[in-house]
Protein backbone atom coordinates (compact mmCIF):
# COMPACT_ATOMS: atom_id res chain seq x y z
CA UNK A 1 0.00 0.00 0.00
CA UNK A 2 1.50 3.31 -0.92
CA UNK A 3 1.41 6.49 1.11
CA UNK A 4 -1.41 8.15 -0.99
CA UNK A 5 -4.01 5.28 -0.90
CA UNK A 6 -3.09 4.54 2.76
CA UNK A 7 -4.19 8.03 3.07
CA UNK A 8 -7.08 7.55 1.06
CA UNK A 9 -8.09 4.81 3.12
CA UNK A 10 -7.19 6.11 6.32
CA UNK A 11 -9.53 9.03 6.26
CA UNK A 12 -12.44 6.79 5.18
CA UNK A 13 -12.36 5.14 8.24
CA UNK A 14 -12.10 8.13 10.82
CA UNK A 15 -15.27 9.51 8.59
CA UNK A 16 -17.26 6.96 9.05
CA UNK A 17 -17.99 6.83 5.14
CA UNK A 18 -16.50 3.18 4.87
CA UNK A 19 -17.55 -0.56 6.13
CA UNK A 20 -20.86 -0.24 7.49
CA UNK A 21 -20.86 3.93 7.89
CA UNK A 22 -20.60 3.68 12.05
CA UNK A 23 -18.16 6.43 13.34
CA UNK A 24 -14.76 5.07 14.03
CA UNK A 25 -12.89 6.52 17.32
CA UNK A 26 -15.03 5.15 20.11
CA UNK A 27 -13.98 4.20 23.08
CA UNK A 28 -14.80 0.76 23.47
CA UNK A 29 -12.48 0.00 19.86
CA UNK A 30 -14.08 -1.85 17.28
CA UNK A 31 -12.92 -3.21 13.46
CA UNK A 32 -12.98 0.51 12.03
CA UNK A 33 -10.49 2.07 14.80
CA UNK A 34 -8.50 -0.95 14.59
CA UNK A 35 -8.41 -0.33 11.12
CA UNK A 36 -7.46 3.20 11.39
CA UNK A 37 -4.81 3.07 14.32
CA UNK A 38 -3.05 0.26 11.85
CA UNK A 39 -3.77 2.30 8.98
CA UNK A 40 -2.17 5.52 10.85
CA UNK A 41 0.85 3.51 11.81
CA UNK A 42 1.42 3.04 8.29
CA UNK A 43 1.34 6.90 7.56
CA UNK A 44 3.20 7.58 9.96
CA UNK A 45 6.30 5.04 9.23
CA UNK A 46 6.03 6.34 5.16
CA UNK A 47 6.47 10.30 6.98
CA UNK A 48 8.87 9.19 8.81
CA UNK A 49 7.29 10.21 12.54
CA UNK A 50 4.56 9.63 13.93
CA UNK A 51 1.20 11.99 13.22
CA UNK A 52 -1.71 12.77 15.41
CA UNK A 53 -4.44 10.47 13.08
CA UNK A 54 -7.85 11.97 13.71
CA UNK A 55 -8.31 13.50 17.59
CA UNK A 56 -11.00 15.82 17.11
CA UNK A 57 -13.50 15.29 19.54
CA UNK A 58 -15.89 13.92 16.80
CA UNK A 59 -14.57 10.81 16.54
CA UNK A 60 -14.86 10.78 20.70
CA UNK A 61 -18.14 9.04 21.01
CA UNK A 62 -18.79 5.43 22.01
CA UNK A 63 -21.42 2.81 21.66
CA UNK A 64 -22.70 0.43 24.59
CA UNK A 65 -20.72 -2.65 24.40
CA UNK A 66 -20.49 -5.62 26.16
CA UNK A 67 -17.83 -4.59 29.04
CA UNK A 68 -15.21 -6.88 29.38
CA UNK A 69 -15.08 -7.41 33.15
CA UNK A 70 -18.70 -9.02 33.06
CA UNK A 71 -19.17 -12.34 34.70
CA UNK A 72 -22.42 -12.29 35.32
CA UNK A 73 -25.47 -11.62 32.47
CA UNK A 74 -28.93 -11.43 32.78
CA UNK A 75 -30.77 -9.88 29.41
CA UNK A 76 -28.88 -6.16 29.14
CA UNK A 77 -27.48 -6.79 32.30
CA UNK A 78 -23.89 -7.43 33.55
CA UNK A 79 -21.99 -7.81 36.51
CA UNK A 80 -19.26 -8.69 38.49
CA UNK A 81 -19.15 -9.10 42.16
CA UNK A 82 -15.80 -10.06 44.01
CA UNK A 83 -15.33 -10.78 48.02
CA UNK A 84 -12.45 -9.92 49.98
CA UNK A 85 -11.05 -11.00 53.26
CA UNK A 86 -8.48 -9.70 55.44
CA UNK A 87 -7.01 -10.65 58.65
CA UNK A 88 -3.87 -10.21 60.64
CA UNK A 89 -1.98 -8.28 62.94
CA UNK A 90 -1.45 -4.16 63.39
CA UNK A 91 0.52 -2.13 65.31
CA UNK A 92 0.32 1.53 65.91
CA UNK A 93 1.95 4.13 68.17
CA UNK A 94 0.69 7.78 67.82
CA UNK A 95 2.59 10.73 69.73
CA UNK A 96 1.64 14.77 69.00
CA UNK A 97 -2.23 16.19 68.09
CA UNK A 98 -2.88 13.27 66.41
CA UNK A 99 -5.11 12.57 63.56
CA UNK A 100 -7.73 9.39 62.85
CA UNK A 101 -6.08 8.47 60.04
CA UNK A 102 -4.69 4.81 59.64
CA UNK A 103 -4.43 3.42 56.34
CA UNK A 104 -5.35 4.33 52.64
CA UNK A 105 -8.55 6.65 52.61
CA UNK A 106 -9.99 5.09 55.54
CA UNK A 107 -10.29 6.81 58.88
CA UNK A 108 -12.46 5.43 62.08
CA UNK A 109 -12.27 6.71 65.98
CA UNK A 110 -9.09 5.81 67.51
CA UNK A 111 -9.43 4.46 71.19
CA UNK A 112 -6.10 3.58 71.79
CA UNK A 113 -2.37 2.94 70.70
CA UNK A 114 -0.91 -1.14 70.69
CA UNK A 115 -1.48 -4.22 68.96
CA UNK A 116 -4.80 -5.26 66.97
CA UNK A 117 -6.13 -8.05 64.90
CA UNK A 118 -8.36 -6.23 62.67
CA UNK A 119 -10.80 -7.98 60.08
CA UNK A 120 -12.37 -6.51 57.30
CA UNK A 121 -14.60 -8.06 55.07
CA UNK A 122 -15.68 -6.30 51.49
CA UNK A 123 -18.08 -7.08 49.10
CA UNK A 124 -17.57 -5.37 45.47
CA UNK A 125 -20.36 -5.23 42.42
CA UNK A 126 -19.84 -3.51 39.47
CA UNK A 127 -23.30 -3.53 37.33
CA UNK A 128 -23.53 -2.36 33.77
CA UNK A 129 -26.91 -2.05 31.95
CA UNK A 130 -27.18 -1.34 28.27
CA UNK A 131 -30.62 0.03 27.35
CA UNK A 132 -29.88 0.52 23.87
CA UNK A 133 -27.34 0.71 21.07
CA UNK A 134 -26.25 4.28 22.29
CA UNK A 135 -27.40 4.46 25.66
CA UNK A 136 -26.02 2.43 29.21
CA UNK A 137 -26.00 2.97 32.73
CA UNK A 138 -22.47 1.97 34.73
CA UNK A 139 -23.06 1.79 38.55
CA UNK A 140 -20.51 0.52 40.70
CA UNK A 141 -20.80 -0.01 44.72
CA UNK A 142 -19.07 -1.75 47.35
CA UNK A 143 -19.95 -2.56 51.03
CA UNK A 144 -17.26 -3.36 54.32
CA UNK A 145 -17.32 -4.26 57.66
CA UNK A 146 -14.33 -3.62 59.95
CA UNK A 147 -13.97 -5.47 62.82
CA UNK A 148 -11.40 -4.37 65.68
CA UNK A 149 -11.37 -7.62 68.62
CA UNK A 150 -9.22 -5.66 71.09
CA UNK A 151 -10.97 -2.25 70.64
CA UNK A 152 -7.98 0.02 69.66
CA UNK A 153 -10.25 1.11 67.20
CA UNK A 154 -14.51 1.70 66.58
CA UNK A 155 -15.86 -1.01 64.40
CA UNK A 156 -17.51 0.78 61.08
CA UNK A 157 -19.03 -0.54 58.18
CA UNK A 158 -19.07 1.42 55.28
CA UNK A 159 -21.07 1.70 51.86
CA UNK A 160 -17.97 3.02 48.61
CA UNK A 161 -16.11 1.92 46.41
CA UNK A 162 -11.83 1.29 46.55
CA UNK A 163 -11.95 5.13 46.60
CA UNK A 164 -14.55 6.00 49.20
CA UNK A 165 -17.80 6.39 46.29
CA UNK A 166 -20.74 5.12 44.87
CA UNK A 167 -20.97 6.47 40.83
CA UNK A 168 -23.53 6.22 38.37
CA UNK A 169 -23.54 6.85 34.74
CA UNK A 170 -26.38 7.32 32.23
CA UNK A 171 -25.46 8.20 28.86
CA UNK A 172 -26.94 8.18 25.20
CA UNK A 173 -25.39 8.93 21.91
CA UNK A 174 -27.65 10.49 18.92
CA UNK A 175 -26.77 11.14 15.47
CA UNK A 176 -29.81 13.32 13.80
CA UNK A 177 -26.86 13.89 10.37
CA UNK A 178 -23.93 11.92 9.41
CA UNK A 179 -21.57 14.03 10.29
CA UNK A 180 -23.87 16.21 13.60
CA UNK A 181 -23.34 13.75 16.92
CA UNK A 182 -24.41 14.21 20.25
CA UNK A 183 -24.10 12.84 23.45
CA UNK A 184 -26.37 13.09 26.48
CA UNK A 185 -25.27 11.88 30.32
CA UNK A 186 -25.83 11.85 33.83
CA UNK A 187 -22.70 11.11 36.06
CA UNK A 188 -23.84 10.64 39.63
CA UNK A 189 -21.33 10.68 42.44
CA UNK A 190 -21.86 10.23 46.19
CA UNK A 191 -18.18 9.87 48.11
CA UNK A 192 -15.96 10.57 51.43
CA UNK A 193 -12.31 12.58 50.91
CA UNK A 194 -10.68 14.75 53.12
CA UNK A 195 -9.65 17.74 52.61
CA UNK A 196 -7.36 20.28 54.31
CA UNK A 197 -9.36 24.12 55.04
CA UNK A 198 -8.00 25.50 52.26
CA UNK A 199 -9.99 22.25 49.78
CA UNK A 200 -6.90 20.34 49.15
CA UNK A 201 -6.96 16.47 49.63
CA UNK A 202 -4.93 15.77 53.36
CA UNK A 203 -5.40 12.38 54.10
CA UNK A 204 -3.15 12.73 56.70
CA UNK A 205 -5.04 15.93 58.73
CA UNK A 206 -7.86 16.53 56.60
CA UNK A 207 -11.66 17.12 57.74
CA UNK A 208 -14.18 14.91 56.31
CA UNK A 209 -15.86 15.95 53.27
CA UNK A 210 -18.80 14.13 52.18
CA UNK A 211 -20.91 14.70 49.73
CA UNK A 212 -23.29 13.98 46.73
CA UNK A 213 -22.45 15.85 42.92
CA UNK A 214 -24.64 15.30 39.68
CA UNK A 215 -24.17 16.50 36.86
CA UNK A 216 -26.11 16.11 33.50
CA UNK A 217 -24.86 17.59 30.38
CA UNK A 218 -24.96 17.64 26.51
CA UNK A 219 -22.15 17.27 24.37
CA UNK A 220 -22.74 18.00 20.76
CA UNK A 221 -20.10 18.50 17.36
CA UNK A 222 -20.70 19.36 13.96
CA UNK A 223 -18.16 17.47 11.59
CA UNK A 224 -17.50 20.68 8.82
CA UNK A 225 -15.24 18.58 7.15
CA UNK A 226 -12.43 15.46 7.83
CA UNK A 227 -10.04 18.40 9.20
CA UNK A 228 -12.38 21.00 10.67
CA UNK A 229 -14.50 20.45 13.63
CA UNK A 230 -17.25 23.03 15.78
CA UNK A 231 -18.25 21.39 19.39
CA UNK A 232 -20.52 22.65 21.55
CA UNK A 233 -21.55 21.88 25.24
CA UNK A 234 -23.55 22.95 28.26
CA UNK A 235 -24.06 21.26 31.59
CA UNK A 236 -25.82 21.67 34.59
CA UNK A 237 -23.59 20.56 37.96
CA UNK A 238 -25.41 20.22 41.71
CA UNK A 239 -23.16 19.91 44.60
CA UNK A 240 -24.66 18.94 48.34
CA UNK A 241 -22.32 18.76 51.42
CA UNK A 242 -23.49 16.32 53.92
CA UNK A 243 -21.14 17.02 56.38
CA UNK A 244 -19.65 20.52 58.24
CA UNK A 245 -16.54 21.07 55.93
CA UNK A 246 -19.52 20.21 52.65
CA UNK A 247 -21.93 23.05 53.94
CA UNK A 248 -20.12 25.97 52.65
CA UNK A 249 -19.35 24.04 49.46
CA UNK A 250 -23.26 23.39 48.08
CA UNK A 251 -24.11 24.95 44.92
CA UNK A 252 -25.32 24.95 41.48
CA UNK A 253 -23.21 25.55 38.83
CA UNK A 254 -23.84 26.03 35.28
CA UNK A 255 -21.26 25.67 32.00
CA UNK A 256 -21.24 26.59 28.66
CA UNK A 257 -18.45 25.92 26.25
CA UNK A 258 -18.00 26.46 22.19
CA UNK A 259 -15.19 25.63 20.24
CA UNK A 260 -13.35 25.27 16.82
CA UNK A 261 -10.52 23.24 16.01
CA UNK A 262 -9.05 22.48 12.98
CA UNK A 263 -5.85 19.54 11.92
CA UNK A 264 -3.39 21.89 9.92
CA UNK A 265 -1.54 18.80 9.35
CA UNK A 266 -1.46 15.13 10.29
CA UNK A 267 0.85 16.03 13.61
CA UNK A 268 -0.93 19.44 14.25
CA UNK A 269 -4.48 20.61 15.62
CA UNK A 270 -4.98 24.01 16.63
CA UNK A 271 -8.51 25.82 17.28
CA UNK A 272 -10.81 28.73 19.79
CA UNK A 273 -12.59 28.31 22.53
CA UNK A 274 -14.94 30.42 24.62
CA UNK A 275 -16.16 29.03 27.67
CA UNK A 276 -18.46 30.12 30.10
CA UNK A 277 -19.68 29.35 34.12
CA UNK A 278 -22.20 30.81 37.08
CA UNK A 279 -21.80 29.52 40.51
CA UNK A 280 -24.60 30.44 42.96
CA UNK A 281 -23.68 28.95 46.51
CA UNK A 282 -26.41 28.15 48.90
CA UNK A 283 -24.88 29.60 52.10
CA UNK A 284 -25.95 33.29 52.60
CA UNK A 285 -21.86 34.17 53.34
CA UNK A 286 -20.74 33.18 50.08
CA UNK A 287 -20.72 35.28 47.08
CA UNK A 288 -22.19 34.05 43.36
CA UNK A 289 -19.77 33.78 41.04
CA UNK A 290 -19.60 33.85 37.42
CA UNK A 291 -16.59 33.76 34.68
CA UNK A 292 -15.45 34.19 30.92
CA UNK A 293 -12.60 32.87 29.29
CA UNK A 294 -11.27 32.84 25.74
CA UNK A 295 -8.51 30.69 24.90
CA UNK A 296 -6.87 29.56 21.96
CA UNK A 297 -5.32 25.96 21.97
CA UNK A 298 -2.70 23.56 20.18
CA UNK A 299 -1.84 19.94 20.23
CA UNK A 300 1.15 18.56 17.82
CA UNK A 301 3.58 15.79 17.76
CA UNK A 302 6.92 17.22 17.43
CA UNK A 303 8.97 13.93 17.51
CA UNK A 304 7.68 10.23 17.20
CA UNK A 305 8.09 9.77 20.98
CA UNK A 306 7.27 14.22 21.99
CA UNK A 307 4.20 16.05 21.84
CA UNK A 308 3.06 19.00 23.24
CA UNK A 309 -0.23 20.84 24.07
CA UNK A 310 -1.00 24.13 24.99
CA UNK A 311 -3.41 26.80 25.88
CA UNK A 312 -3.94 30.58 26.32
CA UNK A 313 -5.68 33.47 26.31
CA UNK A 314 -8.21 35.97 29.07
CA UNK A 315 -10.34 35.14 31.54
CA UNK A 316 -13.06 37.47 32.95
CA UNK A 317 -14.79 36.97 36.75
CA UNK A 318 -17.57 38.52 38.32
CA UNK A 319 -18.22 38.57 41.84
CA UNK A 320 -22.64 39.06 43.13
CA UNK A 321 -22.04 39.70 47.10
CA UNK A 322 -25.06 39.47 48.97
CA UNK A 323 -23.75 42.18 51.68
CA UNK A 324 -21.26 43.54 49.94
CA UNK A 325 -20.85 45.97 53.03
CA UNK A 326 -19.57 43.57 55.25
CA UNK A 327 -16.32 41.32 54.84
CA UNK A 328 -17.73 38.42 57.35
CA UNK A 329 -20.07 37.85 54.59
CA UNK A 330 -18.44 37.82 51.70
CA UNK A 331 -17.92 41.68 51.06
CA UNK A 332 -14.39 42.65 49.95
CA UNK A 333 -14.68 40.12 46.85
CA UNK A 334 -14.06 41.70 43.31
CA UNK A 335 -14.22 40.66 40.24
CA UNK A 336 -11.30 41.50 37.40
CA UNK A 337 -9.57 39.99 34.71
CA UNK A 338 -6.30 38.27 33.99
CA UNK A 339 -4.36 36.02 31.62
CA UNK A 340 -4.75 32.27 31.29
CA UNK A 341 -3.07 29.40 30.16
CA UNK A 342 -0.98 26.13 30.35
CA UNK A 343 1.10 23.60 28.63
CA UNK A 344 2.53 19.97 28.92
CA UNK A 345 5.55 18.80 27.00
CA UNK A 346 5.12 14.53 27.03
CA UNK A 347 8.84 12.69 26.50
CA UNK A 348 8.07 8.98 25.69
CA UNK A 349 10.89 6.43 25.57
CA UNK A 350 13.28 9.65 24.72
CA UNK A 351 16.31 8.30 27.08
CA UNK A 352 15.21 4.76 28.00
CA UNK A 353 12.75 2.61 26.65
CA UNK A 354 9.93 1.80 28.86
CA UNK A 355 10.42 5.88 30.01
CA UNK A 356 7.59 8.75 30.24
CA UNK A 357 7.49 11.88 31.73
CA UNK A 358 5.31 15.05 31.33
CA UNK A 359 5.66 18.90 32.13
CA UNK A 360 2.96 21.07 33.19
CA UNK A 361 2.55 24.85 33.56
CA UNK A 362 -0.74 26.29 33.53
CA UNK A 363 -2.85 29.52 35.57
CA UNK A 364 -6.19 29.18 36.10
CA UNK A 365 -9.51 30.82 37.32
CA UNK A 366 -11.30 28.79 39.51
CA UNK A 367 -14.19 28.53 42.02
CA UNK A 368 -12.77 29.33 45.46
CA UNK A 369 -13.01 26.93 48.82
CA UNK A 370 -13.53 29.36 50.53
CA UNK A 371 -13.77 32.56 48.15
CA UNK A 372 -15.92 33.07 45.41
CA UNK A 373 -12.82 32.76 43.05
CA UNK A 374 -9.24 31.81 43.04
CA UNK A 375 -6.16 32.69 40.98
CA UNK A 376 -4.00 29.34 40.79
CA UNK A 377 -0.70 28.84 39.26
CA UNK A 378 0.67 25.12 38.72
CA UNK A 379 4.09 23.57 37.95
CA UNK A 380 4.05 19.97 37.79
CA UNK A 381 6.02 17.24 36.37
CA UNK A 382 5.47 13.21 35.94
CA UNK A 383 7.40 10.31 35.40
CA UNK A 384 6.70 6.80 35.12
CA UNK A 385 10.06 3.99 33.95
CA UNK A 386 8.80 0.77 33.74
CA UNK A 387 12.22 -1.55 32.64
CA UNK A 388 12.05 -5.28 32.43
CA UNK A 389 10.83 -5.84 36.53
CA UNK A 390 11.60 -2.19 37.73
CA UNK A 391 8.65 0.00 38.30
CA UNK A 392 9.34 3.34 39.36
CA UNK A 393 7.19 7.13 39.60
CA UNK A 394 7.72 10.52 40.43
CA UNK A 395 5.08 13.37 40.64
CA UNK A 396 6.13 16.61 42.10
CA UNK A 397 3.81 19.56 41.97
CA UNK A 398 3.80 23.17 43.07
CA UNK A 399 0.65 25.23 43.38
CA UNK A 400 0.30 28.98 44.37
CA UNK A 401 -2.92 30.21 45.51
CA UNK A 402 -4.67 33.84 45.56
CA UNK A 403 -7.97 34.06 46.92
CA UNK A 404 -10.56 36.42 45.83
CA UNK A 405 -11.93 37.16 49.42
CA UNK A 406 -10.14 39.99 51.17
CA UNK A 407 -10.41 38.13 54.57
CA UNK A 408 -8.85 34.93 53.10
CA UNK A 409 -4.53 34.53 52.77
CA UNK A 410 -3.12 33.16 50.12
CA UNK A 411 -0.87 30.44 50.26
CA UNK A 412 1.77 28.00 48.07
CA UNK A 413 1.15 24.26 48.61
CA UNK A 414 4.62 22.38 47.32
CA UNK A 415 4.13 18.50 47.25
CA UNK A 416 6.26 15.07 45.58
CA UNK A 417 6.34 11.85 45.98
CA UNK A 418 8.53 8.88 44.79
CA UNK A 419 7.36 5.08 44.15
CA UNK A 420 9.60 2.13 43.30
CA UNK A 421 8.38 -1.58 43.02
CA UNK A 422 11.07 -4.27 42.41
CA UNK A 423 11.37 -8.24 42.03
CA UNK A 424 13.26 -9.69 45.14
CA UNK A 425 12.22 -13.24 44.46
CA UNK A 426 10.08 -14.89 41.63
CA UNK A 427 7.32 -14.62 44.24
CA UNK A 428 7.99 -11.75 46.46
CA UNK A 429 8.10 -8.28 45.20
CA UNK A 430 9.67 -5.04 47.62
CA UNK A 431 7.31 -1.76 47.21
CA UNK A 432 8.50 1.17 48.57
CA UNK A 433 7.06 4.84 48.35
CA UNK A 434 7.27 7.89 49.88
CA UNK A 435 6.50 11.51 49.98
CA UNK A 436 7.18 15.52 51.10
CA UNK A 437 4.22 18.13 51.27
CA UNK A 438 4.93 22.18 52.34
CA UNK A 439 2.15 24.86 53.12
CA UNK A 440 3.40 27.46 53.31
CA UNK A 441 0.85 31.02 54.16
CA UNK A 442 1.26 34.45 53.19
CA UNK A 443 1.31 37.16 55.71
CA UNK A 444 -2.71 36.98 57.07
CA UNK A 445 -4.45 39.88 55.73
CA UNK A 446 -6.65 42.22 57.89
CA UNK A 447 -9.78 40.62 59.23
CA UNK A 448 -8.14 37.37 58.22
CA UNK A 449 -9.84 34.43 60.35
CA UNK A 450 -7.81 33.19 63.30
CA UNK A 451 -7.36 29.18 61.66
CA UNK A 452 -4.33 27.93 63.15
CA UNK A 453 -3.74 26.12 59.29
CA UNK A 454 -4.08 29.29 57.42
CA UNK A 455 -1.50 31.27 60.34
CA UNK A 456 1.41 28.72 60.77
CA UNK A 457 2.97 26.93 57.83
CA UNK A 458 3.65 22.88 58.25
CA UNK A 459 5.75 20.07 56.64
CA UNK A 460 4.07 16.71 55.88
CA UNK A 461 6.56 13.25 55.47
CA UNK A 462 5.41 9.90 55.05
CA UNK A 463 7.13 6.47 54.03
CA UNK A 464 6.04 3.37 53.63
CA UNK A 465 7.87 0.18 52.74
CA UNK A 466 6.23 -3.37 52.49
CA UNK A 467 6.77 -6.73 50.66
CA UNK A 468 4.26 -9.24 49.87
CA UNK A 469 3.71 -13.13 48.46
CA UNK A 470 0.84 -15.03 46.86
CA UNK A 471 0.44 -17.86 49.55
CA UNK A 472 -2.38 -19.46 47.19
CA UNK A 473 -3.80 -18.57 44.28
CA UNK A 474 -6.71 -16.55 45.93
CA UNK A 475 -4.80 -15.79 49.04
CA UNK A 476 -1.72 -13.32 49.57
CA UNK A 477 0.27 -12.27 52.53
CA UNK A 478 1.45 -8.75 52.82
CA UNK A 479 3.55 -6.90 55.60
CA UNK A 480 4.47 -3.13 55.69
CA UNK A 481 5.94 -0.61 58.08
CA UNK A 482 4.36 3.23 57.52
CA UNK A 483 5.42 6.28 59.32
CA UNK A 484 4.00 9.44 58.80
CA UNK A 485 5.28 12.70 60.93
CA UNK A 486 3.88 16.26 60.26
CA UNK A 487 6.24 19.26 61.82
CA UNK A 488 4.74 22.66 62.36
CA UNK A 489 5.11 25.35 65.37
CA UNK A 490 2.00 24.63 65.89
CA UNK A 491 1.36 21.95 68.44
CA UNK A 492 -1.84 21.67 66.65
CA UNK A 493 -1.15 20.72 63.59
CA UNK A 494 2.10 18.64 64.85
CA UNK A 495 2.48 14.54 65.30
CA UNK A 496 3.53 11.53 64.44
CA UNK A 497 2.78 7.52 64.01
CA UNK A 498 4.35 5.04 63.26
CA UNK A 499 2.05 1.49 61.95
CA UNK A 500 3.15 -2.06 61.31
CA UNK A 501 1.06 -4.17 59.47
CA UNK A 502 1.35 -7.90 58.66
CA UNK A 503 -1.88 -9.19 57.28
CA UNK A 504 -3.28 -12.40 55.03
CA UNK A 505 -5.91 -11.21 51.86
CA UNK A 506 -7.96 -13.58 50.42
CA UNK A 507 -10.37 -12.78 47.30
CA UNK A 508 -12.61 -14.46 45.13
CA UNK A 509 -14.42 -13.20 41.91
CA UNK A 510 -17.58 -15.36 41.77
Amino acid sequence: MNRRKAKDRFLKIVEGSEEDGRYAGTNHGGKGIIEAIALATVLSVVAGQAGLAQELRFANHREAVVPPYALLRIGPFYSNVGFTQTFGYRWTRSSGAGTDFLFANRRGAIRKDGSEFPLTTTLRTRNYVIVSRHMDLDVSVAASYEHYPLGTQADAFRLDLADEGIWATLSTSFRPTPFVRGTAYNHFTHRTDYVDTRGIEDVYGGERLKYTRNRIGLDADWLMDRDRNLAASLAREDFWGHTAAGRDQERVTWSESLAYEQRLNPFWIAGLKARFRQTDYAARHRSDFSSEKYTVFSRARLFPQTSVSGWAGYGVTRVASREPDSSERGGGERGGGSWVGGATLQFEGEVWKGLTHEFEAARTLREGYRSAYETADRLGYKMNWEYETLRAGIELGYDRIEPSRSDVNGFSHLAGQLRVSYPLTRTVRLRAATGYSLRENRPAREGADADEAWRFDYRTWWGRIGTGVAVTRKTRFDAYYYRIERDSRSDALSYERDIVSARFVYRHEF
